[in-house]
C-alpha cells in the first residue's frame, strides 16, 4: 500500500491516526507499506517520518530475492 497526503493550497490535513491504523493493518496482513508524504502547502517542510521512522516498505516483486 502507497500513502500519502495531500500537496497544494487546497490539500486537506492527514490525521496521524488514519495514517497508523494503515500501517498497523498492512503489517498484521503481511502487505508492503509506502508512506509518502504528508502533504500540505509545503510538503518538503512536513517531511514523512511516522513516529520517528520513515516506512519505505515495498512488495517484492516476482522471481526475485528480498536482500
Amino acid at each position: 500500500m502507497i500513502v500519502g497526503g495531500e500537496s497544494g493550497g487546497h490539500a486537506r490535513p492527514m490525521a496521524e491516526e488514519w495514517l497508523r491504523a494503515m500501517r498497523d493493518h498492512c503489517q498484521r496482513q503481511g502487505v508492503a507499506f509506502f508512506f509518502k508524504q504528508w502533504g500540505g502547502v509545503n510538503k518538503k517542510k512536513t517531511g514523512r517520518l511516522l513516529d520517528g521512522r520513515t516506512c519505505d516498505f515495498l512488495p517484492q516483486r516476482a522471481g526475485t530475492k528480498n536482500l
